[in-house]
């Protein structure tokens, strides 16, 4: 009697398991993918980038920085927002996706926080045109070469010789020149950390 019981109670147990499964294994049946929608956040957010970086070379030879803090502050709401809906369209599948998206909006919201602190440098050199040249270069060959596949390499060889270029430039004879080129150092080491951010990122090589 006591057997035939807990064989009832096992069965009762492994069919509500079974139940659950199916209804587990359907809610992801009918739930919405948003891998489309995070896809097109990605890109949207690599399109803010560019609109940035080149509004910050543009800086260097016109010394009107327009709305670019503004957009700065906009773009790192976004990638919260996105990040968030990652991280939800993760949890909520019992077949768990991958963390692929989450990982990214992460990174690119790490260098939305050094790029204000870029802007900051850029802002206090007194004479931008006078070391505009090189940066701008850099600036803009970012801008066009920034993408999900790019993993930095190259653009940190190039930051590399431009530090080497003014390493070799003749030494301040005034103050301000000297606060100039501290700015301009601090400016291209947090260029060099922003593109890190990413290189970092990409040779982890996360599945999407």
């Amino acid at each position: 009697m006591e057997e035939n019981m807990s064989w009832q109670l096992i069965g009762n147990e492994a069919g509500l398991m079974a139940i659950g499964l199916v209804f587990a294994l359907l809610a992801n049946v009918y739930m919405p993918d948003r891998t489309k929608q995070l896809k097109e956040n990605q890109i949207q957010i690599e399109k803010e980038f560019r609109n940035i970086l080149r509004q910050m070379a543009e800086f260097l030879l016109s010394e009107n920085k327009g709305d670019v803090q503004i957009k700065c502050e906009h773009l790192l709401t976004f990638i919260r927002e996105s990040q968030e809906d990652a991280r939800e369209h993760q949890e909520n599948y019992w077949l768990r996706q991958p963390l692929y998206y989450e990982t990214y909006f992460s990174m690119r919201r790490a260098q939305v926080n050094v790029i204000k602190d870029m802007l900051e440098n850029l802002e206090r050199i007194q004479q931008p045109a006078y070391y505009g040249k090189h940066i701008y270069g850099l600036l803009i060959y970012t801008a066009e070469t920034f993408s999900e596949s790019n993993d930095g390499r190259q653009i940190l060889a190039r930051i590399e010789e431009v530090y080497v270029l003014y390493r070799q430039m003749p030494l301040p004879t005034s103050r301000p020149e000297f606060e100039d080129r501290a700015e301009l150092f601090q400016f291209l080491q947090s260029f060099k950390s922003f593109i890190e951010i990413k290189a970092e990122f990409s040779q982890q090589k996360i599945k999407k």
